[in-house]
């Protein structure tokens, strides 16, 4: 399974990709062209309006995200349900706005935390056997989940 990340605006995504908005709310025109939507990962518009106007710290927004967003969820059921979205396929890319840059920060880096956190824990006590790569040259296809296609 490959789960890839980026942001709306990233024209080098392949069109085969199946692409999944896990924004709070998706750019105009996507839910009209029938593109799949997953809320439950989506940051809740209160805190995050608190913590963009308000300049607050990255560790405040991580923990509303695991209070609000994570809490709650199981990620075999989460990417189940990803991968009905993306249309049975194992390989899918999660977006929403953030486009990386030297100081970026986004709530998809906490979901990709969370899920390869599962996944190596499952790993580890033996319950599966993927091989884990953590980093990975350009070129190379990493086993598991992988952050952000550029």
């Amino acid at each position: 399974m490959r789960i890839w990340t980026s942001y709306f605006g990233n024209r080098k995504l392949p069109n085969e990709l199946p692409k999944i908005s896990i924004a709070g709310k998706p750019p105009s025109g996507w839910r009209e062209s029938g593109r799949p939507e997953y809320k439950k990962l989506a940051p809740k518009y209160t805190w995050w309006k608190q913590w963009h106007d308000n300049h607050l710290s990255e560790s405040w927004y991580i923990g509303q995200y695991s209070d609000t967003v994570l809490k709650g969820l199981s990620v075999p059921e989460v990417v189940e349900e990803l991968k009905a979205l993306a249309g049975g396929s194992d390989e899918f890319c999660l977006l929403c706005y953030e486009k990386p840059s030297d100081n970026w920060f986004c709530h998809r880096q906490i979901v990709r935390g969370w899920i390869n956190d599962y996944y190596r824990s499952q790993m580890m006590r033996g319950w599966m056997s993927y091989e884990w790569k953590e980093d990975f040259k350009e070129g190379e296809k990493p086993t598991f989940v992988q952050m952000e296609l550029l």
